[in-house]
C-alpha cells in the first residue's frame, strides 16, 4: 500500500466513522438538557409506575377469598396431582405402614398415626366426591398467596422506586406526602379528577407455585384515585446524583458529536482537496494484487460484504470511551479518564479492522469499476464471472441428462433430508413420518444410486486395468450411460485382449506377508495356509480333501471373529461407539438368546439351568449390543465349564437394580490372582489356549455394561465362576 492510498483510506474511516456516531448522538442527545430527552421522560413515566405499586391498599384474605376465581382445571389438577384415588389411598397406607407394623411403636402411638392415616384418607375419598371441597381448600390457599404476592409487589416497588421523586396525593382513602412541591422542579406530573393516578390491584399475580386470579369486577371496585402532583426537584441533578449523572453524561455525548462531527467535516475538506489534484480513486487503488484477479460477480461480493459490516457496526465503540473520557474531565472524576484509557484498545483495534475493511471496499469499487468500463461486451464479462463458469458446469453435468438428472436429485434428495432430520428433531411427532420416508423413499433410492456409483466405480476400476493392459471385460449391467461406456470399452479391449493376458500371467497378485501379529491372529491364519497347501497335493482322496476344507472355513471363521472383534474393542476404546437405545424387557431378552443357542445346550455335556421372573423387567439398554453380552456370557460358561456340571443363569429385580448372573464350574484350573485380568484384552481361561476364542469377549462386554451406567464383576471361589451384571432398571 502506497503513502497515497494509506492516506486516503484513513481519510475515508473517519469520515465513515463519524458519521455514524454523529447519526446515533443526534436522535438521542439533541435535547439542551437531560430533563429535556426522551429517555429522561421514559425514564421518569418508569418511576411513576413503580411508584403506584408501593401505593397499592392492603387486602385480608376474606376479601380476597370471596374474588378468586377457581378453574376446573385447578380442580383437576389438585384431585390428580399424586395419581388416581387408588393410587393416593396406597401412597398414604404405605407411608404409615412401617410405624404401624413395628413393635417399637406405642399402643398410643399407633393409634394416633391410625387415626391421622383415616383422616388423610377420608380427605382424598372427598377430593374425588366433591369439587366443592376442593374448591374451598384452593381458595384458602389462593387467598394467602395472593395477599403475599402483593405485599411482595409492594415491598418490591419500594425498594426499586427512586428516592428523589416528591409528591403530594389526596384521595378519598387519605393523603399521600413525600418531600415538598416546588414551583421550579425540574420535571412534573399533575393528576386530576379527570386524569387521576390510578391504583388497581392485579387481577393476576404470579409466584413459585403458579398463577392465582382474581375477577376483575372485584379488583375495579377497589381502584383508589389520587389526584395530586409528583415532581423531581432541581436537588435531584447535583453532579453527585444519579440524575446529575445522567446530566453530565448527556451534555459529554453532546461534546462527542461535535467533535466527531469537526473530524468528518475535516476528512470531506482533505478529500475535497485531494480529488482536484488527481482522480485518486482511479489511480491510487489500482495495481496488481489478489484482488486484482478476482472476476465481476467476486469483486461485486466483496463490496456488498464490506458495505454490510460498515453500515452495520457499532458506533458506540468509537462514541462510548470519548463520552466516557469527557463525562470523567466534566465531572472531575479521573476514574473514568482511566477507564477511558483501558477501553481505547479495544476501540482502536476496532478502527484499525474498520480501517482494512475501507481499504478493500474502496479498492474493489475501483476495480470493478474498471472492469466494467473496460469491458464493454456484456457477454465477454458474463463469460469471466464464476457464476458463468458455474452455469457451464452445470452444463456439462447434463451432457448426458440421465447423469444429470440423477446427480440434481440426489443433491436435493440429501438437502431435504438434512431439513427434514432437524424437523424431525424440533418436533417427535414427526420424526415417525420421517422415518418412514427415509425407509420407503429414501433407502430404496440411496440403494439405487449406491448401486449405480458402485457400478461407476467398477467401470472405473476396469478402465484402469484396462490402461495398465490387464485382460478385463466389463459387465454389461442395464441400458444407462453407464453401461453404454463399458461397452465401448469392452469394443476397445477386443484389440489388445492377447497382449493383456499376457501380461495379466505376470503381473499376477502376490500374498501379502502379515508381519508383527499376535500369536491368536497367526494360530488361525497358520491353519488355513497350512491346510490350502495340503489341499494342492496330488492324488489327495475326497475325504481328506472335504475335512481339509472344513478345517480351513472353521478357521478363517475363527480369524473373521476375531478381526470382528478387534474392530469392536477399537471403536470402544477410541469412544466411537454409539448406543441405540429403547426400553426392552430383560426377560424376554434372556429368553432369546437362550433360544437361539438351544440346540448347542441340548448338546453340551453340561446342564443348564435358568431361572427367570415371570413379570417383565424394564431396562433402558441397547438390545443388539446387550444381546451380545447375554450371547457372550452364555458362550463361555458352556465352552469352559466341566462337563457333568450345572450351569445357572439368574434374572432379578432388586431395590431398582437388574442382576443377571451366570455361575459355572470351571473345567480349567482358575490360577488368576487377580480376576480383574479376565477382563484385559487378549486373555484366556485355559492357559493352553487350546479352545477357541478371541480373548477380547468379556472385555467387549465390559464396555457394553459400562456404557450402559452399569457393572460387571467377576468372581472366583475355587473352580466356581461367577458373572454377576447391574443395570438399572426402568420399571
Amino acid at each position: 500500500m502506497n503513502k497515497q492510498r494509506f492516506i486516503v483510506t484513513i481519510a475515508v474511516t473517519l469520515l465513515l466513522v463519524s458519521f455514524f456516531t454523529v447519526s446515533s448522538i443526534v436522535p438521542r442527545y439533541s435535547a439542551s438538557n437531560y430533563f429535556k430527552s426522551d429517555d429522561f421522560k421514559s425514564r421518569a413515566s418508569e418511576e411513576i409506575e413503580q411508584l403506584k405499586n408501593s401505593f397499592l391498599p392492603v387486602v385480608d384474605e376474606e376479601e380476597v377469598a370471596d374474588a378468586l376465581f377457581i378453574t376446573d382445571d385447578q380442580i383437576n389438577e389438585h384431585r390428580y396431582f399424586y395419581g388416581d384415588l387408588d393410587a393416593q389411598i396406597g401412597s398414604i397406607r404405605a407411608q404409615y405402614e412401617e410405624d404401624l407394623q413395628s413393635k417399637e411403636v406405642t399402643k398410643e402411638r399407633k393409634k394416633e398415626l391410625t387415626d391421622e392415616r383415616d383422616a388423610k384418607i377420608d380427605d382424598i375419598r372427598k377430593n374425588f366426591e366433591d369439587d366443592d371441597h376442593i374448591r374451598q381448600k384452593l381458595i384458602e390457599n389462593q387467598a394467602v398467596r395472593y395477599v403475599s404476592a402483593v405485599e411482595a409487589l409492594r415491598e418490591e416497588a419500594n425498594g426499586a422506586s427512586s428516592d428523589t421523586f416528591v409528591y403530594e396525593l389526596v384521595s378519598e382513602e387519605g393523603e399521600l406526602t413525600k418531600g415538598s412541591v416546588q414551583n421550579d422542579a425540574l420535571y412534573e406530573k399533575k393528576f386530576t379528577k379527570d386524569a387521576p393516578l390510578l391504583i388497581e390491584l392485579p387481577t393476576t399475580v404470579y409466584d413459585e407455585l403458579g398463577e392465582i386470579q382474581v375477577t376483575p369486577t372485584w379488583t375495579k371496585k377497589q381502584i383508589v384515585r389520587y389526584v395530586g402532583t409528583v415532581q423531581l426537584p432541581k436537588e435531584a441533578a447535583q453532579p453527585d446524583t444519579v440524575w446529575g449523572s445522567m446530566q453530565m453524561d448527556h451534555r459529554a455525548n453532546q461534546i462527542t458529536g461535535v467533535l466527531f462531527l469537526a473530524i468528518g467535516l475535516t476528512a470531506i475538506l482533505f478529500l475535497v482537496t485531494l480529488s482536484r489534484r488527481h482522480t485518486f480513486f482511479l489511480e491510487d487503488f489500482r495495481g496488481n494484487g489478489l484482488l486484482s484477479k478476482w472476476p465481476v460477480d467476486g469483486l461485486a461480493g466483496i463490496v456488498f460484504l464490506s458495505s454490510v459490516f460498515l453500515f452495520t457496526m457499532n458506533e458506540d465503540m468509537y462514541r462510548y470511551p470519548v463520552a466516557s473520557m469527557i463525562q470523567g474531565i466534566l465531572m472531575k472524576d479521573y476514574n473514568r479518564t482511566l477507564h477511558f484509557i483501558s477501553n481505547v484498545t479495544s476501540s482502536l483495534f476496532v478502527v484499525a479492522v474498520t480501517f482494512a475493511v475501507v481499504y478493500v471496499w474502496l479498492r474493489s469499487i475501483v476495480l470493478l469499476y474498471d472492469r466494467v468500463k473496460r469491458r464493454p461486451d456484456w457477454e465477454a464479462l458474463w463469460n469471466e464471472t464464476w457464476a458463468s463458469r458455474f452455469v457451464t458446469g452445470c452444463q456439462r453435468a447434463f451432457l448426458k441428462r440421465s447423469i444429470g438428472v440423477q446427480m440434481f436429485i440426489l443433491l436435493i434428495g440429501f438437502f431435504l433430508a438434512g431439513i427434514g432430520f432437524v424437523i424431525a428433531f424440533m418436533e417427535p411427532f414427526l420424526f415417525v413420518l420421517y422415518a418412514a420416508a427415509v425407509l420407503f423413499l429414501g433407502l430404496p433410492a440411496l440403494y439405487v444410486f449406491v448401486r449405480r456409483f458402485g457400478y461407476l466405480n467398477e467401470v472405473f476400476l476396469a478402465t484402469e486395468a484396462m490402461a495398465e493392459g490387464q485382460n478385463m471385460n466389463i459387465p454389461i449391467k442395464g441400458k444407462s450411460p453407464i453401461a453404454e461406456h463399458a461397452h465401448h470399452l469392452n469394443h476397445l479391449q477386443q484389440g489388445v485382449e492377447r497382449a493383456m493376458n499376457d501380461r495379466a500371467k505376470s503381473e499376477r497378485l502376490k500374498t501379502e506377508l502379515i508381519t508383527n501379529v499376535s500369536h491368536d491372529l497367526r494360530t488361525p491364519l497358520t491353519s488355513i495356509i497350512t491346510y490350502t497347501d495340503l489341499l494342492k497335493q496330488p492324488n489327495l482322496s475326497e475325504e481328506d480333501r472335504a475335512h481339509y476344507v472344513d478345517v480351513i472355513e472353521r478357521k478363517s471363521e475363527r480369524l473373521k471373529v476375531l478381526i470382528e472383534d478387534l474392530f469392536e474393542v477399537s471403536k470402544m476404546a477410541s469412544g466411537n461407539m454409539e448406543l441405540h437405545r429403547s426400553y426392552l424387557d430383560m426377560t424376554q431378552l434372556v429368553q432369546q438368546v437362550l433360544a437361539e443357542r438351544q440346540d448347542e445346550i441340548e448338546r453340551a455335556p453340561q446342564e443348564v439351568i435358568v431361572h427367570l421372573p415371570e413379570e417383565r423387567l424394564l431396562a433402558h439398554i441397547d438390545g443388539e449390543r446387550m444381546w451380545r453380552v447375554i450371547d457372550n456370557l452364555l458362550s463361555n460358561a458352556l465352552k469352559y465349564s466341566l462337563e457333568g456340571t450345572r450351569i445357572y443363569i439368574d434374572l432379578r429385580e432388586e431395590e431398582g437394580t437388574l442382576h443377571f448372573e451366570v455361575r459355572n464350574i470351571s473345567r480349567e484350573p482358575m490360577h488368576w490372582r487377580n480376576v480383574d485380568e479376565l477382563f484385559e484384552r487378549f486373555k484366556r481361561g485355559d492357559a493352553s489356549r487350546q479352545t477357541e476364542g478371541s480373548g477380547l469377549g468379556l472385555a467387549i462386554a465390559q464396555s457394553i455394561v459400562e456404557m450402559h451406567d452399569g457393572t460387571m464383576v467377576i468372581d472366583v471361589d475355587g473352580d466356581l465362576f461367577k458373572v454377576s451384571i447391574a443395570l438399572p432398571s426402568n420399571a
